[in-house]
């Protein structure tokens, strides 16, 4: 559930204006597994991450 008054809110736009670069959002296991990719730490694997909580998501 949104918080309440952020609804329709363009938090992307708003720090991509104020920092002056590409800005985008994406799920924490999707940017644990960029982290270990970009850090040589994942060479070859397909799938890094699968976590289950609330709902299942792998990165």
């Amino acid at each position: 559930m949104p918080k309440s008054g952020w609804t329709n809110t363009n938090m992307a736009g708003q720090l991509k204006k104020a920092l002056s670069i590409p800005v985008a959002f994406d799920t924490d296991v999707s940017g644990a597994a960029l982290g270990e990719h970009l850090c040589r730490a994942a060479i070859d694997v397909k799938s890094l991450f699968i976590t289950i909580g609330t709902g299942i998501c792998a990165g």
